[in-house]
């Protein structure tokens, strides 16, 4: 597995790629719109493009302001360059475009189902949330310099700008105010209220009262408004409490109520298996201080839990074959004779995946555990004839036999097989890609157990043949003794 690398899911050229936008906090949507225009208006020249769509107003990862583009590019047979390819190119020429923060990145299957996960998600847990800001900077630092690596955020990056309002306790303790109360106060001015509502003709329309957003964004105005308090009495705000700006952190986890940092890792060009060993070689030699750990997730974890319940299925298929064997041989050993054709398939797959550089993946290990129950047939074709004619012919004579007569059969039921799964692993078509892998590992098992089997099935029936007739000939020499031995007891008595 180490040297074919492996993924979750195959990344499938489906011509769409997504430029996503984030924006300052309090960007009008009408310089949003007035930006993403003018990145569209630039991408015109590009031949691929045959449609952009503008979305604006959408929320993204931790609540950032964003907005993007949706490129839909024209068939793959017509473009020279992949969607990874030409979205890499895209980010090249927005990349220094002041205003926002823009990434290009092509639309795939996977991002399709997991929605935003990133690829590696690192989750460092501990007591203190300032110690483990020191220890999260120090490791994103390492992993932003790691090949392949396309982009490293922590849920600690400042999120919107937010007013923070500190009761003043013995201010408000004098006036009869509560932070329940102060709370309502700030709320009516700033969202509005409904004080009456206004019926014109038949229709009733509420009156919304608020204050103006050039009002409320000045912290020294929202110090005048007025909160009543138990005895009636009107104080304005900046009396009873303190008003102050911060930007608050996109989000604040935990686990097993401990703090947690989470750094969501994006990788390009590369497998999640080499890039996770380099990351977890480094967060293992990392010297944490005394109650502080971390946690692998994200499309790594997905792409783990995956693989080993694939890999239970392919244990229980091979169980499957080797169960219904023995009950069509009558045999327990003539199944592990036909079996042993399964282990050079796995070979044959895995080498095919090196040649053609394609990962392991659910799809490719979907095509395991097929070939699991596909290259046992061969070898059930030539072990059933050689049982039909060992009665009849020497030993010798039937294995020269079966493999000549059965081998057109062979070659006929594995050729028909590899060309129909040629096209499904050249990966043909938009987002055939996602498929090939099933292709590949079909091909490359069904055509090393086919070679293997026409020599080394009658090798191993040879030889446990061999066995089988030596130990019939022992036990018919010791019957034959016991019996001689028998005679010779009832002569002499």
């Amino acid at each position: 597995v180490a040297f074919v690398g492996g993924e979750l899911i195959p990344k499938a050229d489906q011509g769409n790629v997504t430029i996503s936008a984030e924006f300052p906090y309090g960007t009008s949507l009408e310089q949003k719109e007035k930006v993403l225009i003018d990145i569209s208006k630039r991408l015109e020249h590009h031949k691929e493009i045959v449609a952009q769509t503008i979305n604006i107003g959408q929320v993204g990862f931790y609540g950032q302001e964003t907005a993007e583009i949706k490129i839909k590019l024209n068939d793959k047979k017509d473009r020279k360059m992949s969607a990874e390819e030409f979205a890499g190119n895209i980010q090249n020429e927005i990349s220094n475009i002041a205003g926002a923060k823009f990434t290009a990145k092509s639309d795939d299957m996977m991002s399709n189902m997991m929605g935003n996960s990133s690829d590696l998600e690192l989750n460092i847990s501990g007591k203190d949330l300032n110690q483990l800001e020191e220890i999260s900077k120090e490791v994103e630092e390492y992993v932003k310099k790691i090949p392949h690596v396309e982009s490293v955020e922590s849920n600690l990056e400042a999120g919107e700008p937010e007013i923070l309002v500190k009761l003043k306790r013995e201010s408000a303790s004098y006036y009869g105010i509560t932070t329940l109360a102060l709370s309502e106060a700030l709320s009516k001015s700033l969202s509005g209220s409904i004080p009456t509502n206004l019926k014109i003709d038949a229709d009733e329309i509420a009156v919304n009262l608020s204050l103006t957003d050039e009002y409320a964004n000045s912290i020294e105005n929202m110090k005048q408004i007025l909160v009543r308090g138990k005895n009636g009495e009107a104080v304005p705000v900046g009396d009873v409490a303190e008003l102050l700006f911060d930007n608050s952190p996109q989000s604040i986890n935990r686990i097993n109520q401990e703090e947690c940092i989470t750094l969501n890792v994006n990788l390009k060009g590369d497998t999640l298996g080499k890039s996770t060993k380099k990351i977890l070689a480094y967060m293992n030699d990392f010297e944490y201080p005394q109650g502080y750990r971390f946690r692998l997730d994200g499309a790594q974890e997905e792409m783990q839990k995956a693989f080993k319940s694939l890999a239970l299925a392919l244990v229980v298929a091979v169980a499957l074959v080797y169960l219904i064997l023995a009950a069509q041989f009558e045999s327990v050993v003539l199944p592990l004779i036909v079996m042993m054709s399964i282990p050079f398939a796995m070979s044959g797959a895995f080498l095919a995946m090196f040649i053609t550089n394609t990962k392991l993946s659910m799809v490719s290990f979907l095509g395991l555990i097929m070939l699991a129950g596909i290259v046992v047939n061969n070898a059930i074709l030539l072990v059933e004839f050689i049982k039909q004619n060992e009665n009849e012919m020497e030993r010798e004579i039937a294995l020269i036999e079966a493999g000549k007569l059965r081998l057109r059969p062979i070659l006929m039921s594995s050729g028909t097989t590899v060309i129909g799964m040629i096209p499904l692993a050249l990966g043909l078509g938009n987002g055939g890609e996602s498929l090939a892998p099933l292709g590949v590992s079909i091909i490359g098992g069904l055509t090393a157990s086919t070679l293997v089997t026409l020599v080394l099935i009658p090798i191993l029936y040879e030889i446990f043949d061999k066995g089988r007739q030596n130990r019939l000939k022992k036990q018919k020499e010791h019957d034959e003794f016991v019996h001689n031995l028998e005679m010779k007891w009832e002569a002499e008595g």
